[in-house]
């Protein structure tokens, strides 16, 4: 039985084809853009997603204390 063919996102086979064309593998491509991100996250030098985290983490706890208080924040 053949294995299930993976759908690309326009994006993602858009990316693949110009990074094939100067000669880079995706695949390659995409883990080095991931380890370069978590070193920037891991040195606390990646102020976009530590802003992220902190506005996810104020909008969970709004969002608990206002069902515990039934819409109440106060």
């Amino acid at each position: 039985m053949a294995g299930k063919k993976v759908s690309l996102s326009p994006l993602e086979s858009a990316s693949k084809k110009i990074l094939e064309k100067k000669g880079k593998n995706f695949d390659e491509w995409k883990k080095k853009k991931i380890y370069d991100r978590q070193m920037l996250v891991l040195q606390g030098l990646d102020k976009k997603w530590q802003e992220q985290v902190i506005q996810d983490e104020m909008n969970q706890l709004v969002l608990e204390e206002l069902s515990k208080s039934g819409g109440n924040p106060n």
